[in-house]
């Protein structure tokens, strides 16, 4: 039984493309991680009686980043680079609003920012993955032209999508 795919090759190639358990708890993880932050962020906002939807976006792209993006090789160093990704994510998104009108500094800091995130990666895969949650604040930030009296709005979402990811870990 362990050789019927040399016997009949299609059968070889059936089991070749099956992702396998492993990345089937990644997805899962993944999904929880957005579902719990989105719903989180948008109960949050409907108890506060907010009409904002962006930090809803961003509290479910901090949720999926701190589980896709977070590829440390211990344990201990996951949890580090997670409690770190809220640094790294309150400055983009700061930086971002306050570049916003100006499109060529933007252009500058997220080229700075991609080149930091692959160089410093030789010292560890904690910096690129916080360069890249960096990067996509800053984008966010900048496209929807983010104003200072929203920022409390998304530290809050930055929060939830954060602490969605460890919570997340250790329900699957």
């Amino acid at each position: 039984m362990n050789q019927i795919h040399i016997r009949h090759p299609w059968i070889g190639k059936l089991i070749a493309s099956d992702p396998g358990r492993k990345r089937l708890q990644l997805a899962a993880k993944a999904t929880t991680s957005l579902i719990t932050a989105v719903t989180g962020m948008l109960l949050i906002l409907r108890l506060l009686n907010s009409d904002l939807f962006t930090p809803v976006i961003v509290a479910g792209m901090l949720g999926i980043i701190g589980i896709m993006v977070v590829t440390d090789d211990t344990k201990r160093k996951k949890q580090v680079t997670t409690l770190l990704l809220p640094i790294s994510a309150s400055l983009g998104i700061t930086i971002g609003a306050f570049l916003a009108g100006n499109p060529y500094f933007v252009g500058i800091v997220m080229v700075g920012i991609i080149f930091s995130s692959f160089y410093f990666s030789k010292f560890g895969s904690r910096y690129f993955s916080l360069g890249m949650v960096s990067f996509m604040t800053v984008y966010i930030s900048t496209v929807i032209q983010l104003t200072p009296n929203q920022f409390g709005w998304f530290y809050l979402a930055i929060g939830v999508g954060v602490a969605c990811a460890p919570i997340t870990f250790k329900l699957i």
